[in-house]
């Protein structure tokens, strides 16, 4: 058990998040890092306790493997240990705020696979009640049609250039803001939308949306899921939820130019899905 036990809640998504620690540094890096998503207190449906490991040098920068366990996974990555559950989460983490962020979303992306939900690495926004989600990997485009989208389509919400959640419903699929961002910060936003337009980013001297192929549709899709688990049964599910999400949604390659013309497209996508 921890001492002083600290906690804070989050909804990210469908997804009540307690985050508990003994550390008051901890504590309240939690409670600032992720104050856009904090939530009332309630019956959580994922915990995440951490404590301090000693060190404040953020963990990283190699990429994090979770070995499976009888029950979750144990977590191997540099500057951070701990396991992994879908319900639970233990972690020790430098007092970093880079660290309880990834940790959140380690945490995060365990828990929504086995619930049909994956984190795809991309961009998000609503219009109209729709969700656009473009998803690449570095470089295709993510921050940038963020900012032209702010810019030019003031209509629109933006809901993160970084990670989002998304997830398998029965009458379609969901798409909802996280706590991260990528270069435009501070943070993400909350909220939510069906997806209607999911989109493989591509930049382009002139404004394109071009049909692809499922086979190409979820090669993409699968390089851009946020999945850092081993062992067979994690990979089964990213690549039948991917499966799904490229039936459901009918991705189209979004080749866009670093103007106006990006929102124009964009509008453009939303209406034709």
């Amino acid at each position: 058990m921890l001492d002083h036990l600290a906690q804070s809640f989050l909804r990210i998504g469908e997804t009540l998040v307690e985050v508990a620690t003994g550390d008051p540094v901890l504590g309240e890096l939690a409670t600032t890092t992720f104050e856009a998503f904090a939530a009332p207190p309630g019956r959580a449906d994922l915990r995440v306790e951490l404590t301090w490991d000693g060190g404040n040098i953020p963990a990283g920068p190699s990429r994090p493997r979770a070995a499976p366990m009888r029950v979750g996974y144990q977590l191997e990555w540099t500057g951070a240990a701990g396991t992994l559950a879908d319900r639970e989460a233990r972690l020790s983490i430098p007092r970093e705020a880079q660290s309880i962020d990834t940790a959140l979303r380690l945490a995060l992306i365990v828990h929504l696979l086995p619930r049909g939900g994956l984190m795809l690495h991309g961009m998000a926004a609503r219009r109209h009640g729709a969700a656009f989600v473009g998803i690449g990997v570095s470089t295709a485009g993510k921050s940038t049609l963020c900012k032209l989208v702010r810019e030019h389509a003031t209509d629109a919400d933006l809901f993160t250039d970084e990670a989002v959640p998304v997830r398998l419903e029965p009458d379609g699929v969901r798409a909802y803001g996280s706590p991260w961002w990528g270069e435009l910060g501070p943070g993400g936003r909350p909220g939510d939308a069906p997806l209607a337009r999911l989109a493989l980013l591509e930049k382009s001297d002139a404004p394109q949306l071009v049909p692809v192929t499922d086979a190409h549709a979820l090669s993409v899709l699968l390089r851009c899921a946020m999945v850092f688990q081993d062992g067979a049964e994690a990979a089964r599910q990213a690549l039948n939820i991917g499966a799904e999400l490229v039936r459901r949604c009918r991705p189209v390659a979004f080749r866009f130019p670093k103007d106006e013309r990006a929102a124009t497209l964009f509008a453009q996508a939303l209406r034709a899905a």
